[in-house]
């Protein structure tokens, strides 16, 4: 099964439960994606996302968060960032 980003989805160890945010694919095969939880801690503050292997992962029923491409897209520009000798 492919993740849908976007979608909620539990983990079969651990019940760990949120929105699928990001996807990622190693060149040997290994696809880990992040899941975000949609509650917050008793104080308010957010709690930690986590990556679980997609295999681990299952689908829950309910509402798909849907993203709008926007024209000016955020993420990484058009020039990759290097490190310059003189910032160390």
């Amino acid at each position: 099964m492919k993740v849908v980003l976007g979608k909620m989805y539990k983990d079969r160890i651990s019940g760990f439960t949120g929105v699928a945010i990001a996807r990622t694919e190693y060149l040997f095969g290994c696809v880990r994606v992040m899941v975000e939880p949609t509650k917050l801690k008793k104080d308010g503050d957010f709690l930690p996302d986590g990556w679980f292997d997609e295999e681990r992962l299952v689908a829950i029923k309910g509402k798909t968060i849907k993203h709008k491409p926007t024209v000016d897209p955020a993420g990484p520009g058009k020039v990759a960032p290097s490190r310059d000798a003189r910032s160390y």
